[in-house]
This record gives C-alpha cells, structure tokens and sequence, in this order.
C-alpha cells in the first residue's frame, strides 16, 4: 500500500488547482465595483488579493508541472 501511494503523480492536481486559482485571480482583478471578500472590502485591497491568487496559481503551476516531468 505504501508503494502505491508513493507512485501517485500529485502533479496533475497541483496543475489543475493552480488553473483555478489563477482564474479566481483574474476575475478578481477585472473590477468590478460592489464587490466584496471575505477580507476586503475596498476595490484597492481585492485587486492586490487578486494578483496574490495569480502569483501563487502561477506557482501551483510551477510545480504541479515539475512533479509531472520529474516523473
């Protein structure tokens, strides 16, 4: 059993919530007045949450990726 959990690729996931997250970034960036976060409320401080999520999306990616080519 710990073989086969050994020789799980978590790449693909990684991949594929990095996706979402950068997406989750970008739709937060478009500005849209009104909107509100769990933590923001003015359109300055969820446009800076938003470039967070693409910065750490993009770094999902990164190594989502990685562990699929180091496979």
């Amino acid at each position: 059993m710990l073989k086969l959990i050994r020789n799980l690729n978590f790449g693909w996931p990684l991949l594929l919530i990095g996706i979402i997250i950068m997406a989750s970034g970008i739709s937060m960036t478009e500005g849209k007045v009104g909107e509100k976060t769990f933590l923001c409320f003015d359109s300055g401080c969820i446009y800076v949450q938003g470039i967070s999520n693409m910065l750490i999306g993009i770094l999902t990616v990164i190594v989502g990726v990685y562990l699929i080519i180091k496979k």
